[in-house]
Formats: structure tokens, C-alpha cells, sequence
């Protein structure tokens, strides 16, 4: 594979960040929603944030989508899952900097509605995890489980085949967890 066409893009930095927290804005990690063209990117800002990919293509920056907002602490690896006989079926998972898994599960929802850049191309859409939680977003399910490691989640996946989540962390454990 060549790589002929190489883009870079910088996240927008809030200054009222560095204030607040005394750190710098880091990325901790970045997957890709084939299904609905959406990068997701998590930071040390405490959420998630969507970006239409499609806007990198046309205009050469990236548009935010989504903020998934409320996570109680920023997200250290992410990993997204998407049904490939049913797009309307997809999994949006991370672990975190205290060891724990949360998972957004999207099932029965035509084309991901909240999540779909292309119902919302000209606006932003902020979604709390509390919302969510509470099941007021349309097809989307929460799961969440609490300290599976003592330290932070290095990486995190969904295994369809075995219908389980599978996490890594730096204190030499992994886990598995039925959904």
C-alpha cells in the first residue's frame, strides 16, 4: 500500500481545559464508524466526540458530530463494532482510566439516528450519558461495568463470535464480559 495522500487535522483546543485541569488536551485514542463515516476521537476532556469524516474529504477539516458528554472519567482506549448483515446494529465501546468498560449499543435504530451524519450534516448534537443511561435516545442501550481492572483499560474490543467484550490492562489481567 502506498500512502500517497496524507492528511493531518488538529482537534480544536478549549483553553478553559488547561485552566480547569492544570494539563494539556491529550488524545488517547481514535476508531473509525465505517457505518455512518464518523471518526471517533476520546481525550482527556471527559467525553467523546464525533467528527464526519466526509468533511475532511470536502473541505479539509473535520466537522464535529456528536459529543457524548458526563463520561465521570476521560476514556483511555476506544473500539467500535458495526454488524456487517445489519448496519443499523453497531457497538461503541471504552475503557477507562479507573478500569472500567462502558459500551453504547445501538440496535433498531434506522441508520443510527443520533449518531448519523448525514440526518444532522449542518449541526452539532451534544448527547449526556445520563440521557442515555436513563434510555431517552432512541435505539441505544447502555452497558457498563464498573472496575473490572485496577488500573487504567490499555484496550478494549467486542468479539461477535463469542457475543463478549474483551479488555486488556497494564495490571497483567484481562477480562471477558457477557453482554
Amino acid at each position: 500500500m502506498d500512502l500517497v495522500n496524507v492528511k493531518s487535522c488538529q482537534m480544536p483546543i478549549d483553553q478553559n481545559l488547561n485552566q480547569k485541569h492544570g494539563v494539556g488536551l491529550s488524545i488517547t485514542d481514535i476508531a473509525y464508524l465505517s457505518n455512518v463515516n464518523l471518526i471517533a476521537i476520546s481525550s482527556t476532556k471527559c467525553c467523546l466526540e464525533l467528527y464526519d469524516y466526509h468533511s475532511l474529504q470536502t473541505n479539509g477539516d473535520f466537522d464535529k458530530k456528536v459529543t457524548i458528554a458526563g463520561l465521570e472519567i476521560c476514556a483511555t482506549c476506544i473500539d467500535y463494532w458495526v454488524d456487517p448483515e445489519d448496519v443499523s446494529h453497531a457497538i461503541l465501546i471504552w475503557g477507562d482510566s479507573r478500569g472500567s468498560i462502558t459500551a453504547l449499543i445501538f440496535k433498531g435504530c434506522p441508520d443510527l439516528c443520533v449518531l448519523n451524519s448525514k440526518v444532522s450534516r449542518q449541526k452539532s448534537t451534544k448527547l449526556h450519558m445520563l440521557q442515555i443511561a436513563k434510555g431517552r435516545v432512541c435505539g441505544t442501550k447502555l452497558v457498563k461495568f464498573e472496575d473490572i481492572h485496577h488500573d487504567f483499560v490499555k484496550k478494549v474490543k467486542y468479539e461477535p463470535t463469542l457475543g463478549v467484550f474483551l479488555s486488556s490492562s497494564s495490571d497483567c489481567k484481562f477480562a471477558d464480559m457477557a453482554q
